[in-house]
């Protein structure tokens, strides 16, 4: 069994109960470092929530005005990870799921826009 934080140990014993080896890859999972984001974090770790968020979300979201006020190391992940494609990835392996979208765009956007017209109806 590996080193479970001790926020996750009761639905742990919970999940173990339904599918073990979900359950153990799923612990394994949320104690795994990241050797690129983690030293990027780390020297961030003093920045105010609120900034924190605001430059990550810049980055995700390309919005150079705002990631250029960034601390430089993250503007640094963010100009790697805009410009390195990690050998992992499988392009050829994106063209089903395409095809299936192409295939199915108005019946997708349909249900997009009813869900989120939903979402909206229940918080009312």
């Amino acid at each position: 069994m590996p080193d479970c934080p001790s926020a996750y140990t009761e639905g742990f014993a919970r999940a173990r109960l339904h599918d073990e080896e979900a359950a153990v890859s799923y612990i394994r999972h949320t104690v795994l470092g990241d050797a690129e984001l983690d030293p990027v974090m780390q020297e961030m770790h003093g920045l105010p929530p609120e900034d924190l968020h605001r430059f990550v979300r810049a980055g995700i979201e390309q919005e150079p005005d705002v990631l250029r006020t960034a601390p430089r190391v993250l503007r640094d992940f963010f100009d790697k990870a805009d410009s390195t494609v990690p050998p992992w990835v499988d392009f050829e392996s994106f063209k089903p799921g395409m095809r299936a979208f192409h295939a199915n765009m108005s019946d997708m956007l349909i249900a997009y826009a009813v869900g989120a017209r939903w979402r909206a109806f229940r918080r009312w």
